[in-house]
């Protein structure tokens, strides 16, 4: 369903092919499984980043994947207040 980001993170972005079928997919439901991916590869990158000695190269590039997912779950978030807000909108009227 998701096709590789060419970002340094290894996040995961919809590709071409399925951003069309997503269109007719709930958007509620995708947020939710983009979340439940980004908080196991959160996890993981803060596991390894543990791992690591203090002051190391390879640390410090995975407390920059870190911070990369964290942006990408704060956008997810924003995402859907804009989403909610545009719904309670619709059916305020």
């Amino acid at each position: 369903m998701f096709g590789p980001d060419p970002g340094a993170s290894g996040t995961r972005t919809i590709g071409p092919r399925k951003s069309a079928a997503a269109r007719l997919a709930d958007p509620v439901e995708l947020v939710a499984a983009q979340r439940r991916e980004l908080l196991r590869r959160l996890r993981e990158a803060q596991q390894a980043a543990l791992a690591e000695p203090a002051g190391s190269g390879a640390g410090l590039l995975l407390e920059g994947v870190a911070l990369r997912l964290q942006a990408d779950l704060r956008w997810l978030d924003a995402c859907e207040r804009a989403w909610s807000k545009a719904d309670d909108e619709i059916e305020g009227g």
